[in-house]
């Protein structure tokens, strides 16, 4: 072994890697770095082997262009498949950062055909107060992502966004312009609801000031966007919603009405035969916000808490929406909000633009807190609330359903209670309208002691379906642990198991060693892709990390970490 402390590598040959006395690496010749500077050269290749690639190895080549500049060029090798070319640049300076991936494959020969991917992304900041963001993303093929399993950060195997898009934010407000479009990978996903519409472009303001001596506090949201999309109606719109709202708050109580007018109309193409290619819709929208904050000290020693303070805190919150036919105007990216227990304060029952709902409506909900005196920490926080509805819901997603007719929007309570500064418990429920039906709940209870030693237990219901159909229903357990077996070795497992159609999710076991300069991890992993899998597909990983230098096995990290919720590798 060769150390040069002025040129800062070293050189090492005829290496063997021993575990335990047993040698399991043989190595010609290793350079390796002695600083933290980059420097060029060969990284530790990467071997792995399917039944549909054969063996597979990749060699990444590491060229250090600038103190700001650096490229990664991988020849990968599949005997089953072929040859692939990869490469990754990536740059940095004061104003702005990205990076370009991209791959190539001449012919798959499972593919018949040549393959290839590319994605780039810049972020800048080209003036104050001035954002720049650019995502292209591509693939050749729908089944790229699954069948060759690379790793340029693409956000989804579903689908793939571009966009560019400019933000600028003032004191009180701030715009928005962007393109957005998708390369659709999964179109099953999109069957009922249709490919997404790209935003060619969209333009959006927002604008929140602050109460003057008025009192009055005023806002103003306004959007102009061109949805294009092939096949089916297209076109422009507009929606302006001003409000204006004041505030009267005292100590122990608030008063907060709001009232605004919503405007939105269509320029729109490729419509039905005599069907209004111009239509708006014109709503005003009130509310009224108002809450009591009851205050007293806790008495007693309860969740280790010897003094501190309760709180009881209900509140009423009134919505008035006219009611307006908007059977004419095409969804273009519109749909049902998920319901939560914000969802109870809400003006709009609906995600984007196209749908305003109608409403009359009251919410009354109240909420309990528990804080810790020493500390100042909220232990406790629990909620619970309900919409009384004055009327029937007419506006529709689809003008052949029919109108929601329930009296209330059964009970939704959350909660969370901190039992100390390692356990956590957290949950939801949401009730069926008019009956006492558990339409959603979840819960999760977590233990942190440290990076070393967590446990995750969740429990979720989803029947937010007509008739509970087993097939629509999500019904899971899922438990996830890592625990030290000893001062090195420790323990990691998962279990995620559909209720609904008894078969397992996930089952993932495995060990991980770590000492100051190297780690071993082993894990055996039986998995579907989703509920309706009947087939399970079976995994075997093992990873070896030299740390300071690189890591030989799968990328077994990245797996775990979205297996285990709070995994990390352990630095010493």
């Amino acid at each position: 072994m060769n150390l040069d402390s002025v040129s800062g590598r070293g050189t090492a040959r005829d290496l063997v890697f021993a575990l335990w006395g047993v040698p399991v690496l043989y190595l010609p010749y290793l350079s390796f770095p002695l600083n933290d500077e980059r420097q060029s050269g060969f990284l530790f290749p990467r071997v792995g082997s399917t039944s549909a690639t054969g063996f597979d190895l990749a060699v990444p080549y590491y060229w250090n262009i600038a103190p700001n500049q650096d490229m990664t060029v991988t020849p990968r090798v599949m005997t089953k498949r072929g040859a692939l070319l990869g490469a990754e640049y990536r740059f940095l300076s004061p104003k702005n950062q990205g990076q370009i991936r991209l791959e190539y494959m001449p012919t798959d020969r499972h593919f018949d055909g040549d393959r290839g991917s590319f994605n780039i992304t810049d972020r800048a900041a080209p003036a104050p107060n001035l954002y720049t963001d650019l995502r292209y993303e591509y693939v050749s093929d729908d089944a790229y992502l699954r069948d060759l399993s690379n790793n340029l950060d693409f956000l989804t195997a579903n689908y793939l966004e571009r966009h560019l898009e400019a933000r600028y934010y003032g004191d009180w407000w701030q715009a928005l312009a962007r393109v957005q479009g998708y390369q659709i990978l999964n179109p099953a996903l999109f069957a009922q609801t249709g490919k997404p519409y790209q935003r060619l472009p969209q333009l959006l303001f927002a604008g929140d000031w602050p109460a003057g001596a008025s009192g009055l506090r005023y806002q103003l949201h306004g959007e102009l966007v061109n949805f294009q999309q092939t096949d089916v109606v297209t076109g422009a719109r507009l929606d302006l919603w001003p409000s204006v709202g004041w505030a009267f708050e005292r100590p122990g109580w608030y008063v907060k009405p709001q009232a605004g007018f919503r405007y939105t109309g269509y320029q729109l193409d490729d419509t039905a035969t005599g069907a209004d290619d111009a239509p708006s819709r014109s709503t005003p929208v009130a509310s009224l916000d108002s809450g009591l904050i009851f205050e007293k000290p806790l008495q007693a020693d309860w969740l280790g808490i010897g003094a501190g303070t309760q709180t009881l805190e209900p509140r009423l919150f009134y919505l008035y929406v006219p009611y307006r036919n908007q059977d004419g105007i095409p969804v273009f990216d519109s749909s049902l909000m998920d319901r939560d227990y914000d969802w109870l304060f809400r003006r709009n029952r609906f995600t984007g633009a196209d749908r305003l709902g109608d409403a009359n409506q009251l919410t009354a909900a109240v909420t309990t807190r528990l804080i810790d005196g020493a500390s100042g920490r909220e232990r406790l926080r629990a909620s619970v609330g309900q919409i009384q509805y004055f009327a029937d819901r007419r506006v529709t997603l689809d003008p052949a359903e029919a109108p929601e007719t329930t009296d209330n929007s059964g009970l939704i309570a959350q909660g969370q209670l901190n039992l100390s500064s390692r356990w956590s418990l957290q949950g939801g429920i949401q009730m069926e309208p008019d009956n006492s039906e558990v339409l959603r709940t979840g819960f999760d209870v977590r233990y942190y002691a440290n990076t070393r030693q967590l446990l995750n237990i969740s429990y979720l219901l989803d029947r937010d379906q007509p008739g509970f159909d087993l097939g629509d229903q999500v019904h899971s357990a899922d438990v996830s642990v890592l625990w030290p077996l000893s001062s090195q070795w420790r323990f990691l497992g998962r279990w995620n198991h559909a209720l609904n159609t008894g078969r397992n999710l996930e089952t993932l076991a495995g060990l991980e060693y770590e000492d100051c300069c190297w780690a071993v991890r082993a894990v055996a992993r039986q998995y579907r892709n989703n509920a309706s899998e009947v087939d399970s597909q079976t995994a075997f990983y093992m990873e070896l990390e030299l740390k300071g230098l690189s890591r030989l096995g799968t990328g077994l990290e990245a797996l775990l970490q979205n297996s285990i919720l709070g995994y990390q590798t352990f630095r010493y």
